[in-house]
């Protein structure tokens, strides 16, 4: 089963499936994906779920919110990141794909 805390494009979902389907190639992925919050802007013919190719989201919060590109925060007179992220998001990736024998 692959589960999210957060959904906004996908690409993690995606990319932890490929990640799971080549460690165990004949593995059974659950339809359906729990998330505590789909914040993408999927329509959603679920009323509370919404709906991505391929699984069906089952969010506890479902709901579009708005995001901005680095550099248009309209929140700051630069638009500049409040808060740096303490890490680039692909960098657990690595560690995620590793082999483990």
């Amino acid at each position: 089963m692959l589960c999210e805390d957060v959904l906004t494009t996908g690409l993690s979902l995606k990319k932890l499936e490929e990640a799971v389907r080549r460690a165990v190639p004949d593995c059974e992925v659950v339809p359906e994906v729990p998330v505590f919050c789909n914040r993408s802007a999927h329509a959603s013919p679920y009323g509370d779920r919404a709906s991505i190719p391929g699984r069906r989201v089952l969010a506890l919060v479902n709901r579009p919110m708005p995001d901005w590109a680095r550099g248009e925060n309209p929140f700051t007179p630069d638009g500049a990141e409040l808060v740096e992220p303490v890490r680039p998001k692909e960098s657990g990736w690595a560690t995620l794909n590793a082999s483990y024998e």
